[in-house]
């Protein structure tokens, strides 16, 4: 291997793992942004919010990213949006990774129930009750449980596979 090739070429790699860094980091910045305002639309009471994040989400994640790549790149500029290969890539994959982190956002906030979430907000610290211990959320049946302990075997003699 001609290592005088690989050291000519070494800015132009640089140039390109500098530039999918800046692209990953914009792409989560914005898609994580975005898909936080989609899974707050998705829970929200107001069914015109609910559907148009349904909407969103089942469009974007329903298109495969490479096609979404291809409109951002090649549509766009046709209807008058002319943007950088860069920011047309950033738009894709914000757009795209929106969609999923809006489906993992929203499990997450509709994970903890409504009791436990009253439950934890009243027995939150303020200035004048202070938590002087500290308390485990209590289980959904409200009944407290002891941790399992197993039994120990005072007959332990030959159990572990020696001889005589």
């Amino acid at each position: 291997m001609d290592w005088n090739v690989v050291l000519e070429s070494f800015p132009l790699i640089w140039k390109g793992v500098s530039t999918t860094l800046s692209l990953f980091a914009w792409a989560l910045a914005v898609g994580t942004l975005l898909g936080l305002a989609v899974a707050l639309m998705k829970i929200s009471p107001a069914k015109s919010l609910s559907w148009s994040a349904t909407i969103f989400s089942w469009l974007f994640r329903g298109i495969p990213l490479l096609i979404l790549l291809f409109y951002a790149f090649f549509a766009l500029p046709e209807v008058g949006w002319l943007l950088s290969p860069f920011w047309a890539a950033v738009l894709g994959l914000s757009l795209w990774t929106a969609a999923y982190q809006a489906e993992v956002i929203r499990s997450g906030l509709i994970a903890v129930d409504q009791g436990r979430r009253a439950q934890r907000a009243h027995r939150a610290p303020s200035r004048r009750h202070p938590v002087r211990r500290r308390s485990r959320l209590q289980p959904a049946d409200g009944r407290r449980r002891r941790r399992h302990r197993a039994p120990i075997r005072r007959d332990a003699g030959n159990d572990r596979g020696h001889c005589g």
